[in-house]
C-alpha cells in the first residue's frame, strides 16, 4: 500500500466522525476534491480556524509506473474516490509515501 499526499481545504460536514474536501493535484495540473472521514486521513484532532492543512494521505494502491508519472488507484482499500466515482488517477511519483499521515 502506497499514500498520495492531499491537502485538508475546509470541512465538508461535522456531522460524525466529521468529514473534510481533500484536494491534490494531478500530474497534468488536474485538481481533483475527495472527501474523507477525518479518522481515515490522521487520528488528530484540528480545528477549521488552522485550515488549509498541509501533509495528508489518502491510502491506495500503484497500478503502474512509467518514469516520474504513477497510475494511483485509491479504490483499495477503503474504497476513496471523487464524488462523481473517480478512483484512479495520473500523479507524480514524489506524491506518494511508504507512510501515512500518522506515519504507520
Amino acid at each position: 500500500m502506497k499514500f498520495l499526499k492531499v491537502k485538508i481545504k475546509e470541512y465538508a460536514s461535522h456531522d460524525q466522525p466529521g468529514f473534510v474536501l481533500c484536494v491534490f493535484e494531478d500530474a497534468h495540473g488536474e485538481t481533483w476534491e475527495i472527501i474523507e472521514k477525518i479518522p481515515v486521513l490522521s487520528s488528530t484532532n484540528f480545528q477549521r480556524e488552522h485550515m488549509p492543512i498541509e501533509g495528508f494521505y489518502v491510502a491506495g494502491e500503484v497500478v503502474y509506473e512509467d518514469g516520474n508519472i504513477v497510475c494511483f488507484d485509491t479504490k483499495q482499500p477503503w474504497g476513496i474516490s471523487t464524488d462523481d466515482g473517480k478512483t484512479t488517477f495520473y500523479v507524480k511519483k514524489h506524491q506518494l509515501s511508504e507512510k501515512s499521515s500518522d506515519g504507520r
